[in-house]
């Protein structure tokens, strides 16, 4: 009888071990699930609405007043045929 009394304490020693790892994944999937909608409620303003299409020169003039010059704006590459 002393194997099956083993058996049953490393099975809940694992089942507490896969029972973890459940939950890791459960809330970071969560979170990339509703993480659009939690973004939106901590910060409005990145999420308003605007007129409309503005153009292409116009939104990089914004970004380039908005963001540092050796940041995100230096790997900006636009369309050539428009």
């Amino acid at each position: 009888m002393r194997p099956r009394r083993t058996l049953v304490k490393v099975h809940r020693w694992l089942s507490l071990a896969v029972i973890g790892w459940v939950v890791v994944v459960a809330v970071t999937g969560g979170w990339l699930v509703f993480s659009d909608a939690y973004g939106a409620k901590l910060r409005p303003e990145l999420y308003r609405s605007t007129g409309g299409d503005v153009g292409m020169e116009q939104a990089l003039d914004v970004a380039r007043e908005r963001l540092p010059e050796d940041g995100y704006l230096s790997y900006a590459v636009l369309p050539v045929n428009g």
